[in-house]
Parts: structure tokens; C-alpha cells; sequence
């Protein structure tokens, strides 16, 4: 059960790092890209914020086998041989690639078809959104391709 408590900490952690790069990017680009001034404190709180965003990912991401203990105990001997984590993590991952993939694809569109309905196209509203679900899209993609060089470096 450590194994099943271990990849689900890694799944948060991508969860996470999708949210720093979704949100965060667009809102500090935002912050610099914005006409008018707008208090200090507004832009240091959002800083502040998207980069815990960040850690937090980083963080479950390299700690997923201590928490993973924390959450389950020192558990020596698993009675559960049954369960192919591999095949479980598969599907998990499998699962976050399409999620992904599902809610950055119609966004791109929305993105791309805003910025061309714009009478004067300008980009620099757009541009880090568009950025942002790209990347994103890649990250699932990635996700769903990329599994067997993913599970190799999660088993480690």
C-alpha cells in the first residue's frame, strides 16, 4: 500500500506543477505586462504565492517515498501481492495525461480564436495563457507517450 501512497504523492506533485504553470506564468507575466500601477503588495503576494505553488511540487515530488511512509507507516512486509504497481502507476499517469489533454486542447482553441477575433491583435494578453496551456498540452502528451522513461524514473 506504501507504493499505491507514493504514486498518488507524485501525482499531486504534477498537479501542483501543472497549477504553477498554468496559473502562476500567465499572473506574473500579467503583473509585468499590466498598463497600470498596481500596489506593491498585490504583486509580492502573487509572487510569493505562485512560487509556493512551485516548491510544493518540487517538494512532494523528491519527499513522495518519506511522505509516503509518513502516510502508510513502516509497513515491512506488504501482504498485498496481487497489485502490479506498474500497471497501476500506468494507469494512473495515463489518467493525468488525459486530463490534461482534455481541458488544455478546448483553452488553446478559446485562445486562438480570441486572439484572432482581435481587432488589433494584441498579443501580450494572450500570449502567456497560450503559452501556458501549451504547455500544458505537452506535459499530457508527454504523460501518455512518455510512460515507460516516466515509470523508469519514478521506480527509482
Amino acid at each position: 500500500m506504501k507504493g499505491i501512497a507514493r504514486i498518488s504523492v507524485k501525482i499531486l506533485s504534477i498537479y501542483f506543477f501543472v497549477e504553477f504553470i498554468t496559473q502562476g506564468i500567465p499572473q506574473i507575466f500579467g503583473i509585468f505586462n499590466m498598463r497600470q500601477e498596481i500596489g506593491k503588495g498585490l504583486v509580492i503576494g502573487i509572487i510569493i504565492s505562485q512560487l509556493l505553488k512551485l516548491l510544493i511540487a518540487v517538494y512532494l515530488w523528491y519527499f513522495a517515498e518519506k511522505l509516503s511512509i509518513r502516510i502508510m507507516g513502516n509497513i515491512k512486509n506488504e501482504s498485498i501481492k496481487e497489485i502490479n504497481y506498474r500497471k497501476l502507476q500506468l494507469i494512473a499517469f495515463s489518467v493525468v495525461g488525459i486530463v490534461l489533454l482534455a481541458t488544455s486542447i478546448p483553452e488553446i482553441a478559446q485562445y486562438i480564436v480570441e486572439y484572432l477575433s482581435m481587432s488589433g491583435r494584441v498579443i501580450t494578453n494572450i500570449l502567456p495563457k497560450l503559452i501556458a496551456k501549451t504547455i500544458e498540452l505537452i506535459i499530457g502528451i508527454w504523460l501518455l507517450l512518455g510512460l515507460p522513461g516516466i515509470l523508469n524514473k519514478i521506480s527509482n
